[in-house]
């Protein structure tokens, strides 16, 4: 069966096709369109997730065999009436509980504020970019209508001036914030991704620090082979399953790990020097290694 996306609106996505690196007068950039020759987009492209919801349903609406409920708690109890479940239910998943399958974990250190600032400032700014000072770093994400500043920052909340502070020095401006949050974040895997007929993909499955967005990205990865594997070979679902699972649990956690730290900086600029090194660091930062299909 083919299936129709609608044409993506262009005032609600950000094509990014560059990643920068700064600190003090230093400047680094990596082109995503250096890897034009492994696949047909060579960029990232930031679209709001209520938008890519839409998408979806948009396309589930127009097949008869779907039917989408809103407002139905996940029950494990269901599990017998269907012949597969795709548990994506988050980190607190319930089907995962039902399924007895263990989730381990640590919790990274203080929490993540995430300040969403008036794009204007940040003209000219890759739309991907990292701010590294003497101790700190904090990353820049422009979308169509707004740019996200994330920090790092202590086990309790702080007053919003303290935020706009950590910016400023940063980044050398004060940028116009519209809004903030916090949030914590975990790394955490679970003990298997498939235990009798329930899947389990996304958050349910791992979970990690958000730079790069791999974590979100790795789940579409579950959800799209598994699903893809159940639909034309069921019988290999489980060596797909433990693929995923080997995917999390060898790239996408230690990948994610190793992006925090003082010293983050000075390794980028060793890989920037090294145009070997320098396209596998884009492959890696793309995930084009990390799925399969």
């Amino acid at each position: 069966m083919d299936y129709h996306i609608s044409k993506p609106d262009a005032t609600m996505q950000r094509i990014a096709d560059t990643i920068g690196y700064r600190r003090g007068d230093r400047r680094l950039l990596f082109s995503l369109r250096d890897l034009a020759d492994l696949t047909a987009f060579p960029y990232r492209r930031h679209v709001p997730r209520l938008d890519v919801c839409h998408r979806i349903l948009d396309v589930l609406n127009d097949l008869a065999m779907v039917d989408v409920r809103f407002g139905c708690p996940a029950d494990p109890s269901d599990r017998n009436d269907y012949d597969i479940v795709f548990a994506a239910d988050g980190p607190h998943s319930r089907w995962r509980e039902a399924a007895c399958i263990g989730f381990p974990g640590q919790p990274y250190d203080g929490q993540v504020a995430r300040l969403v600032c008036v794009p204007t400032a940040f003209d000219g700014w890759p739309a991907v970019t990292y701010v590294f000072t003497d101790d700190d770093s904090v990353s820049v994400l422009q979308l169509a209508d707004s740019t996200r500043v994330i920090l790092r920052v202590g086990p309790q909340e702080p007053p919003l001036a303290e935020l706009l502070e950590r910016a400023m020095d940063a980044l050398g401006f004060l940028p116009d914030v519209a809004d903030w949050s916090t949030y914590r974040a975990q790394r955490a895997l679970c003990d298997t991704n498939l235990r009798g007929t329930c899947v389990i993909v996304g958050d349910a499955a791992h979970q990690t620090n958000t730079r790069g967005g791999m974590n979100m990205n790795a789940g579409m990865h579950d959800a799209a082979v598994l699903a893809r594997t159940f639909a034309t070979d069921p019988d290999e679902l489980p060596v797909a399953a433990a693929e995923r699972l080997r995917v999390a649990t060898e790239e996408l956690l230690p990948r994610t790990h190793a992006t925090l730290g003082p010293g983050r900086f000075d390794d980028v600029a060793t890989i920037h020097a090294d145009p070997v090194r320098r396209r596998q660091f884009l492959v890696e930062a793309s995930m084009l290694d990390m799925v399969r299909w």
